[in-house]
């Protein structure tokens, strides 16, 4: 059921918590029980705000976890890692998150762009998710660039609260503040954990070497919905 079937492949915004729920939900095979939602890749009894504004939250996934929020270097990994860099078997990192060392073009898929972060498309746009199939991450990873903001695991201490990072350029962003680069990716800056913003889910798939996919969500009211790699 979609409540608002023009919204079922917009990008998701939650609260760091509700992105936390979300895995444990995920982990629990998507149970529609209570319980379902309360332990699992985090444990949110932990979720407790003491009288001086410090928290007791869980910092780091449960082990065994299937589904979590990436920590900032698993995103930054799926983002721009390329096992065959410098050739076959050698592996390395691209400056670019679609596997390219040239930026990114800041303009509407129709004209040719490649990314609605920049100043190319209008702040106002509100765009659909996997609108530039073209750009990918070597690991095959949409999205990496515009789009909102996305919660990361790591925490940061600011005013006494264990605020998460966020990392990525984001849809709006003035040509100043296009942080498309792998050393441009916001590794300091930190949010309050209840404001809304993206999220990309890494989970752990059963194969040789186990391999780490990270796929970035939608999941507008009732709608569930993610996008794979």
């Amino acid at each position: 059921l979609v409540m608002f079937p023009e919204t079922a492949n917009m990008p998701t915004a939650m609260s760091w918590h509700m992105a936390a729920r979300l895995c444990n939900w995920y982990h629990n095979g998507k149970v529609n029980e209570a319980w379902a939602f309360e332990t699992g890749a985090y444990d949110t009894s932990t979720f407790v705000q003491l009288p001086d504004g410090s928290r007791l939250d869980q910092l780091t996934r449960s082990p065994g976890a299937r589904f979590w929020i990436p920590s900032v270097d698993e995103w930054i990994k799926a983002a721009y890692y390329d096992p065959n860099r410098y050739g076959h078997g050698v592996e390395g990192y691209w400056q670019q998150p679609n596997g390219t060392n040239q930026p990114l073009i800041s303009d509407y898929p129709q004209n040719g762009g490649q990314t609605n972060a920049g100043s190319g498309v209008d702040i106002y746009t509100v765009m659909a998710v996997g609108q530039y199939p073209g750009t990918q991450s070597p690991w095959g990873l949409l999205d990496v660039s515009g789009g909102r903001i996305e919660w990361l695991e790591d925490p940061v201490d600011v005013l006494y609260s264990r605020d998460r990072q966020h990392a990525g350029s984001f849809q709006g962003q003035s040509l100043y503040m296009f942080r498309d680069p792998i050393d441009l990716v916001l590794r300091g800056g930190a949010r309050a954990e209840d404001q809304a913003l993206g999220i990309r889910l890494a989970a752990a798939i059963p194969a040789p070497g186990s391999v780490l996919v990270l796929s970035c969500c939608t999941l507008p009211l009732a709608a569930r919905r993610r996008r794979s790699t």
